[in-house]
């Protein structure tokens, strides 16, 4: 049940990311992202992840990300839900970078139970056309509650319009 939830949301993230929005309101893009996480204990091998997104930004640039995903290795996977704020330099005619910040709730969840905690990150868009961009970025999951557990994850993926 957690994997068909999980695909369900996914696909509405990415469907409404997709949906095309009028000139004068705030813009929406969806992202999806793959890559190595670090785990801040000792001996602990290196993890996999991957997962999607949207991106909501007003023409200031700030706004507001929700992303799914799954965090683990091998057989033991873990669910990943974030609520994030969000800033990204406004792109402007000619400028292939945006560079973005962001921030805010985590939950890394599965059968057997869950864990919530906070996320930072960033990281920047190189949009090769005005549609489709290369995302590139770090981010920290912290888990107060569970000893304060860490998991950096470095991820690339791409993002669309």
């Amino acid at each position: 049940m957690v994997r068909t939830l999980s695909a369900t949301v996914a696909a509405a993230l990415v469907v409404l990311g997709m949906a095309r929005t009028a000139a004068a309101q705030p813009a929406s893009h969806a992202f999806a992202y793959g890559g190595p996480t670090a785990l801040f204990e000792s001996g602990a091998p290196p993890l996999a992840n991957f997962g999607g997104g949207v991106d909501f930004l007003a023409p200031s640039g700030a706004g507001g990300s929700i992303e799914i995903g799954r965090l683990g290795l091998n057989g033991m996977w873990v669910n990943q839900l974030s609520i994030n704020a969000l800033y990204e330099v406004p792109q402007v005619r000619g400028r292939r970078v945006t560079p973005f910040v962001s921030g805010g709730y985590s939950a890394l969840f599965n059968g057997d139970g869950g864990a919530h905690g906070l996320n930072v990150g960033g990281g920047a868009n190189l949009w090769v056309n005005p549609r489709l961009a290369v995302r590139v970025e770090a981010r920290d999951h912290i888990l107060p509650g569970e000893g304060a557990v860490q998991a950096l994850s470095f991820r690339f993926g791409v993002t669309f319009r």
